[in-house]
């Protein structure tokens, strides 16, 4: 039995993959299916896995956050010699939308973010206007908003407070 670690990969839809422990044998693969269900058929030892996908150990996989992966140790044949599973934890990227009153403000970088890395927002022009921030709510009340943190997740829109000249 393999034991398979899911954490979140660079960039957006990666996964970083651990197993242990290591390869019985060094010249074995590893092979591996991704899957939306929790019931990932397993395969039984000596199983013929050469449809699944190879992976060399280190790179990071595509794959959707909240699947499930079965990371399989095979021979050179592609016969299963362990078989291991578990949950994707996956980089997921969401979307900024800026606004100014009830009007989208478009053109304006970044437009998304990756959840766990967060980003800075920019500044906003408007002619005969000057920029007082970015607010998370349209009554523009609260704490000016520069960034959105490490620990945010899902979609923000941010509010634009403009005072006129």
């Amino acid at each position: 039995m393999l034991t398979v670690n899911s954490v979140a990969g660079a960039s957006a839809g990666k996964t970083k993959i651990t197993v242990s422990p290591a390869k019985i044998v060094a010249s074995n693969k590893y092979k591996y299916k991704v899957q939306a269900s929790e019931f990932v058929d397993l395969p039984e030892l000596d199983d013929d896995l050469s449809a699944w996908t190879t992976w060399n150990g280190t790179d990071e996989i595509t794959a959707t956050n909240g699947y499930y992966i079965a990371v399989a140790e095979t021979e050179s044949d592609f016969s299963c010699e362990k078989v291991g599973t578990t949950q994707v934890v996956s980089r997921v990227q969401s979307s900024i939308t800026y606004m100014d009153g009830e009007s989208e403000i478009t053109g304006l970088t970044p437009a998304t973010y990756l959840e766990g890395i967060g980003a800075t927002l920019p500044t906003a022009t408007k002619e005969g206007y000057t920029f007082d921030g970015w607010y998370a709510n349209a009554e523009l009340t609260g704490d000016v908003v520069t960034a959105i943190g490490t620990s945010a997740t899902g979609n923000k829109t941010f509010y634009a407070k403009f005072t006129e000249v």
